[in-house]
């Protein structure tokens, strides 16, 4: 009773009708005119095909652009019209627009001008969604229309001219604001999900492609608030059986970085639980490099008992409180493997395809073909022909007939040398850009032969997380076989992965790659770190949002001086707490790439280990606020995240001190309680510095929260020693004058 006398109650219900009433005003809709609807969205489409209106009910929100007609369905073929009309157009790729469209049902059935196919598609409404699906097709016209039928090479059985709102995520294929989001998404791994972007909207499509699937093929719509999208799209992969892409996503583990080891076997698995115990990390990535051979993955001579080893490896991680995960390559093999050298396998991927134009003997130095082979590589590593079952590298090709690849050497990889006729087949072999690898055909058994004894792997050794590198080496359609080869592995394990990260990512593997992917920022040198995590993981990060995704802010290998460079300085503690607080701000992790070398070797290890330990725990206790994550968000300003006197975590903005002309020194200034601070180290080892500050203006700590460190004085200089980070407190100083009497120190080495 209460409740109905309600004045603000019935105020916006009454709002909410004669909005939703406005919305339709003007246009009339008859009993052929098609609704679909669920608690959330009325979507009206007419009789003809085109998308009329959709409404978000709540409060009565257009969603579609409706200025222009755009046909809800749509068939592209390839090679033009079916039988007569094939002689009236022109012979090139045409579309073919919704003639008719009537609901039986829970049944749409929509003809199409020109062509005589009828499509049924199966409708499932839910609360959470609206879902298509391509049910049936059938031939509608006479017995010679059957007899010439083309296929429906691409059917877009939904086209949505969606409006333009604040967001647009590509990889979910989503639009919203702050109040409404219109998804329109895959709910199978054969459809098509696209975005073509118009002046003020978008046409959000969804397409079944006749080279990979047509009949089952499906597809959702989403209108909802957008506070409530995450919430419907689980529910979807509930229904589904997809990938837990939302669950993962809201897991606490993906905001961790992870401690990744290169070089990890049996005998150093304690050592490297001890960095990554100093580092503070949950999480720990193993490469299946140091254990295995790819594709095969025969164990390698440090993994002398196999899974036995294996499982000693991860269940000692495990034990730690630490979970294992691992790193591998999934849709390639090495050169080295079984898969390729002595008898390449018959599965190897082909970029193109040649026919022997003359024959060839087991000492012929040049193929004649008939096809051009002007497209072919001429990048070492990469000139490999595939014939039967013999390798041959060549050095060159001619791009006129006759046409010929000479200075061919014969019995690559300890292939054995064959004689083949005149008219025999041959490849050039799919060799990756990083030509220690040779990608698979992604039509064949063997991504699914490699995921089994992926699968066998990491459910028998205990994993509890992946990274799927390789991702993009597959060949085309891309936006199938990609996700569809993460599928393949993934479809293998026993439970789900607590999250997976991958390479590249498309529509379908939203549901499976959870933290997306990290970059290979271990191919520059550290002095580059900040520069490049700008450039890549902070751009990502933006874009991934819009997605409601995040990323991984690695990797970030700990190098020792002169390692990628030989004037490099070799990681320091600033840069990795620039990547790893950035990537906090993004609710999300980095990652440490070594191996026990380079961290034995590297002076600051402690430091940067230190650095790590801090963020971590910052991360599992969800210490930062909203306004803080969004000061780490600033690609042009550093923090430092300080312990106080009591113990407590304090962050800080902070600036280096250039010091160009003494390299080994560095040095980064803060304010705190009034006073100037400095945090220095010397980044290649041990060392004095003379500074000219008096001794009654300052403390130096080796951390905030310990008792002062006793200073030594001469000639009014202060000596301080310079090792590892130590932090001095300035006082009765300005700023200006701390910076100017640290550009004026001196360095004496022990």
């Amino acid at each position: 009773m209460v409740k109905f006398l309600n004045f603000k109650f019935w105020s916006k219900i009454l709002i909410i009708l004669i909005v939703s009433y406005a919305s339709c005003k003007g246009d009339v809709y008859d009993d052929k005119t098609i609704i679909i609807e669920n608690g959330e969205m009325r979507l009206i489409i007419s009789e003809n095909g085109y998308a009329k209106s959709l409404i978000y009910k709540a409060t009565g929100q257009e969603c579609l652009n409706l200025e222009e007609n755009v046909s809800v369905f749509a068939v592209k073929q390839y090679n033009s019209l079916p039988g007569p009309e094939t002689l009236l157009y022109p012979y090139n790729p045409r579309f073919s627009y919704a003639k008719k469209v009537q609901r039986n049902g829970d049944k749409l059935i929509v003809t199409f001008d020109g062509i005589p196919d009828v499509v049924t598609l199966q409708l499932k409404i839910t609360d959470s969604y609206i879902g298509l699906n391509v049910s049936n097709i059938e031939n509608g016209g006479t017995q010679l229309s059957q007899r010439l039928m083309k296929p429906l090479d691409e059917l877009f059985f939904f086209r949505l001219p969606v409006r333009e709102r604040d967001h647009f995520g590509e990889w979910l294929n989503v639009m919203y604001d702050k109040n409404v989001a219109v998804n329109v998404l895959g709910t199978d791994q054969y459809c098509k999900i696209s975005s073509e972007k118009r002046s003020g909207y978008r046409i959000m499509e969804a397409c079944a492609v006749d080279d990979i699937k047509t009949l089952g093929v499906g597809a959702a719509l989403i209108v909802t608030e957008t506070k409530n999208l995450l919430n419907h799209i689980e529910q979807l992969e509930n229904d589904f059986n997809l990938a837990p892409g939302v669950k993962n996503r809201r897991s606490k583990e993906s905001r961790l970085s992870y401690y990744w080891a290169t070089d990890i076997t049996p005998d150093n698995v304690d050592q490297h639980i001890k960095y990554a115990r100093k580092g503070g990390f949950k999480l720990f990535m193993i490469s299946s490099n140091s254990f295995a051979m790819p594709a095969s993955f025969t164990w390698l001579p440090a993994y002398s008992n196999g899974i036995k080893d294996l499982k000693e490896v991860v269940d000692k991680i495990n034990n730690a409180g630490i979970i294992a995960g691992v790193h591998l390559y999934y849709t390639k093999s090495d050169k080295k493997d079984v898969y390729v050298t002595g008898v390449p396998d018959h599965r190897l991927g082909l970029r193109k395809i040649f026919t022997l134009a003359e024959p060839i003997s087991e000492s012929s130095s040049i193929i004649t073909v008939e096809e051009n082979p002007r497209t072919c590589t001429m990048k070492e590593g990469r000139r490999i022909l595939k014939i039967g079952k013999e390798l041959i590298t060549y050095q060159d090709y001619t791009n006129e007939r006759p046409y010929q690849f000479t200075g061919c050497n014969r019995g690559y990889l300890q292939t054995k040398v064959y004689a083949r006729e005149k008219g025999f087949k041959l490849g050039l072999l799919d060799v990756d850009t990083w030509d220690r690898w040779i990608r698979f055909d992604q039509q064949t058994s063997i991504q699914q032969e490699v995921a089994e004894r992926i699968g066998d792997i990491y459910n028998q050794a205990g994993f509890q997380f992946i990274y799927l590198d390789g991702a993009e080496d597959v060949n085309p359609p891309f936006w199938y076989n990609i996700p569809h080869s993460q599928k393949v592995v993934l479809d293998q394990f026993k439970t789900p992965p607590i999250f997976t990260e991958s390479a590249v990512h498309t529509h379908f593997s939203w549901h499976m790659i959870d933290r997306a992917n990290a970059f290979d920022l271990q191919e520059y040198s550290p002095e580059r770190l900040k520069d490049v995590t700008r450039n890549y993981p902070m751009r990502e990060a933006l874009m991934l949002k819009d997605d409601f995704s995040k990323g991984d802010f690695g990797w970030v290998a700990n190098y020792p001086a002169g390692y990628r460079d030989g004037d490099a300085i070799g990681m320091q503690p600033d840069m990795i707490e620039f990547s790893t607080s950035r990537a906090a701000g993004w609710d999300t992790g980095t990652s440490l790439w070594t191996e026990l070398s380079w961290t034995e070797s590297n002076p600051r290890s402690e430091d940067i280990f230190e650095v790590f330990r801090r963020w971590e725990t910052v991360r599992k206790e969800n210490w930062l606020t909203e306004e803080q994550k969004a000061e780490l968000r600033n690609p042009d300003q550093e923090h430092i995240l300080l312990i106080d006197e009591n113990g407590e975590f304090e962050l800080r903005p902070y600036f280096q001190i250039p010091l160009p002309q003494i390299k080994e020194i560095r040095a980064f200034h803060f304010k705190r309680e009034g006073k100037i601070y400095v945090v220095y180290w010397d980044t290649l080892g041990e060392g004095q510095l003379i500074i000219p500050i008096r001794e009654e203006n300052i403390r130096l700590f080796n951390s905030l929260d310990r008792k002062p460190l006793k200073v030594k004085t001469k000639e009014g200089n202060i000596l301080i020693p310079a090792g590892s980070r130590r932090y001095l407190e300035c006082t009765n100083m300005s700023e200006s004058q701390v910076i100017e009497a640290f550009k004026n120190l001196k360095i004496k080495n022990f």
